[in-house]
């Protein structure tokens, strides 16, 4: 079974690409963004690839998508990273966009995609040893972790988790429920290209219909994939040690006992918004070169 990985990342340090998104929220007359910390650059993309080579070799392509070149890290090596634009993979009808749950929609249509991937965000660190048993059966089930929670849907991203969970249930022509939602990890997630096909395929306009330049209540997210395999029941739940890190609320002294813990296989650092930016940025640069010293072969 070959697997590949594939990373979206945003660089907000790009004066063309900022340019372009002030341009294009004030068009859609999103005079207040969300939060600048979701598109605030650590400058800790390498050491996501640092992980991959080291606890992942097993991996086949590895695919970087951006919106365009300016997006592109200097240092990567682009004969081992598949950089992929946004033209590339979405219609030019829904560009550009803003939205990472826009952008996850069409990652199937990345060319030469194999049907077995993982998918991951920026701030996910691969941080001790898996193997590809850690992440599809056998037969080609993902391992995941989806489960219920008590919930009245109210803030932006919740509806949104309700509408993904709505769609899987009108393919399956169950009852929606109205009090509870389904989560799950935040994580890299095993995905399978037939099925996000199979959902274009049969459910176009509904898709069509939830896709915005920014975020915004009406959006299906890239949830799509765990639920429908998991209302499905075509999935085994995983056993991976994952860990959910806020800077906000986390000490950073604590991330250093994280990522030299062998129990731990990948960690998830949320900025939430942290005050001192700069000197967290350069503490956590610190953990990460004791923890990755050595250059990968997809730097430069």
């Amino acid at each position: 079974m070959k697997i590949d990985f594939v990373l979206t990342y945003v660089d907000q340090n790009d004066k063309f690409w900022y340019k372009e998104m002030k341009n294009c929220a004030k068009l859609h007359n999103k005079l207040s963004l969300s939060n600048p910390a979701r598109f605030r650059d650590w400058e800790t993309l390498k050491y996501i690839f640092r992980g991959i080579e080291k606890y992942m070799q097993w991996i086949n392509n590895v695919y970087l998508v951006v919106a365009c070149e300016s997006q592109v890290p200097e240092w990567i090596n682009t004969n081992k990273v598949k950089v992929i634009y946004h033209e590339q993979i979405i219609p030019y009808k829904y560009l550009p966009t803003f939205n990472s749950n826009t952008i996850e929609l069409f990652l199937h249509n990345i060319p030469g995609l194999q049907e077995y991937f993982l998918y991951s965000n920026d701030d996910i660190f691969i941080i001790n040893r898996t193997s590809e048993k850690s992440w599809f059966s056998s037969t080609g089930l993902p391992k995941i972790n989806v489960y219920y929670k008590l919930c009245i849907p109210t803030t932006i991203y919740h509806k949104t988790l309700k509408n993904t969970e709505n769609l899987c249930r009108k393919d399956l022509n169950m009852v929606f429920l109205k009090n509870k939602i389904l989560r799950s990890d935040h994580s890299i997630n095993p995905m399978r290209k037939s099925t996000w096909e199979y959902m274009w395929k049969n459910y176009y306009d509904d898709l069509d219909n939830s896709i915005t330049a920014f975020r915004s209540q009406e959006n299906i997210t890239q949830e799509l994939s765990n639920y429908y395999h998991f209302l499905n029941q075509k999935f085994e739940f995983h056993t991976r040690n994952n860990k959910y890190f806020d800077l906000k609320k986390n000490r950073i002294i604590e991330l250093n006992e994280i990522l030299f813990n062998s129990s731990i296989q990948h960690i998830c650092i949320n900025d939430l918004g942290v005050k001192d930016f700069n000197t967290a940025k350069e503490k956590i640069h610190n953990i990460f070169e004791k923890k990755f010293p050595n250059k990968s072969k997809y730097e430069n």
